[in-house]
């Protein structure tokens, strides 16, 4: 059977890899589990990653199964007039007013739905699909998703990323948080989450906050589907060995750290302090220390970082070094001694995993996390053995693990390094995600197979012991 997915989403390759990593995982597993994929996204330049991503079509097995229509952006001067427009256009819809309060939300791209609106309208006449997912932390894609379920009664899967789950106004903090914002906020989630055939989130955190806010829906809908990380990247290669062997022969300590540093959400402050306190308790043990930042723009986060660094006197141990592509970034940091993880102390950073963290399990490196105790962070830290768990407000405890850590590197080489690879599995892509996604595509396929015997007969080709019927082939 021809199996057809409709995935919407602002961020598709080639863009920032931390944006379209979620939508290219979504893609690339229904592809590689037999589904014709078409996506509907903006035209996006590849500002952010350069040449960084050129070969992400290579993730595909069949790439002849993916269609990617690009819409204009709509992110332009004109944006104010055409919502005007795009309200006056509701006025003459059914339930225009409902949705009218859908699109009145936080979100600066909601000048996007006048493009995308109709062309996802015509392709699902066209190709018909079976199972419509849309994903990105914007809620534009979601919206589209709604009026296409509404119109085409299809399956609907949505992909809520982290910014959606958490109902109060720490989220809103870059757009200056007020009830009404929260209140359309509220709106769309009561929407969407009773609307929904599924509802991913990205942490088992995230997910049991969103659930709790709809306990009269069937609470196995809203499931967890974590980014997860590339076994192929984490393969030991020549490059990653050679590395590997360099970190036993040098005297420096290095401290890898993948991003940037912001104050709330990945503060800089417990490390610069556990420095400055290492250089004040043993100053031999601070100058074998060294913190390796690789960040896009060395110069962000500028008024925040280097006042910072310049308060504590640590300038002479810490190196910013320009962003690498994903794979050149992994076997970098895998030739580091350990890699740095900080988060903040609000709850809902403490409810998220961030991207990085999957790019450090690649690298098989030990991780020291700054983190609440209970947050995401340390609970898959703990569970899976990666290293120590320090909460932001001990940098004493910090600078203990750093000094630990260098006199065992002296006496052993490197740091010992044995993760819990039952627990880690679970976030492997191979063993643990895509065979998770593919699972839920599938099994919301059957919601728009219209006879309970055709499901009987896709539960059976599920397990191996049929054959398409040749109803459900013409269907």
């Amino acid at each position: 059977m021809q199996k057809r997915l409709l995935l919407i989403t602002y961020f598709f390759p080639p863009y920032n890899l931390t944006e379209h990593r979620r939508a290219l995982l979504t893609a690339q597993t229904a592809v590689n589990d037999g589904w014709d994929v078409d996506v509907i996204a903006p035209w996006a330049p590849d500002f952010h990653s350069g040449s960084s991503f050129p070969n992400w079509i290579q993730r595909f097995k069949s790439s002849d199964r993916l269609r990617v229509h690009r819409t204009t952006d709509g992110l332009h001067d004109s944006a104010p007039l055409v919502s005007k427009g795009f309200d006056r256009f509701l006025d003459h819809v059914k339930g225009g007013g409902r949705l009218r309060k859908l699109t009145r939300f936080p979100d600066r791209r909601a000048s996007w739905l006048y493009f995308v609106v109709p062309r996802a309208i015509w392709l699902a006449c066209k190709i018909r699909p079976h199972v419509v997912l849309t994903t990105s932390y914007p809620y534009t894609p979601h919206v589209v998703g709604y009026i296409l379920s509404m119109i085409f009664h299809r399956p609907w899967i949505v992909d809520m990323h982290d910014s959606w789950a958490v109902d109060d106004a720490e989220q809103f903090t870059m757009l200056e948080p007020s009830p009404r914002l929260r209140k359309w906020h509220r709106s769309l989630m009561s929407t969407v989450g009773r609307r929904a055939t599924q509802v991913w989130s990205i942490t088992p955190d995230i997910r049991d906050a969103t659930a709790s806010l709809f306990p009269d829906q069937d609470p196995h809908k809203f499931l967890t589907v974590v980014h997860g990380y590339d076994l192929n990247s984490s393969a030991e290669d020549e490059k990653t060995a050679k590395h590997r062997q360099i970190t036993a022969d040098r005297s420096d300590f290095v401290l890898g750290y993948a991003g940037r540093f912001l104050p709330d959400i990945t503060p800089a402050d417990p490390i610069i302090i556990a420095l400055h306190e290492l250089k004040e308790r043993n100053q031999g043990f601070y100058s074998r220390v060294r913190l390796r930042v690789w960040t896009f723009d060395p110069k962000a986060g500028y008024d925040y970082i280097y006042p910072l660094i310049s308060k504590y006197r640590v300038e002479d141990r810490i190196d910013f070094c320009n962003a690498l592509p994903e794979d050149n970034l992994i076997s970098t940091l895998g030739g580091c001694d350990a890699l740095l993880v900080t988060n903040g102390s609000s709850d809902w950073t403490q409810k998220r995993l961030t991207t990085k963290l999957f790019v450090y399990l690649a690298a098989k490196r030990p991780i020291l996390a700054i983190c609440e105790p209970g947050s995401a962070i340390s609970k898959l830290i703990q569970q899976a053995n990666l290293g120590p768990t320090i909460p932001p407000g001990d940098p004493s405890q910090i600078a203990d693990t750093l000094e630990g850590w260098v006199r065992a590197r002296d006496e052993a080489g490197q740091l010992s390094f044995q993760p819990n690879a039952q627990i880690l599995e679970q976030y492997s892509l191979q063993k643990g995600v895509m065979p998770l996604i593919a699972k839920k595509l599938n099994q919301a396929m059957v919601e728009s197979i219209p006879h309970s015997r055709l499901r009987k007969d896709f539960h059976k080709v599920e397990q191996g012991r049929g054959s398409w019927p040749d109803k459900c082939q013409k269907w």
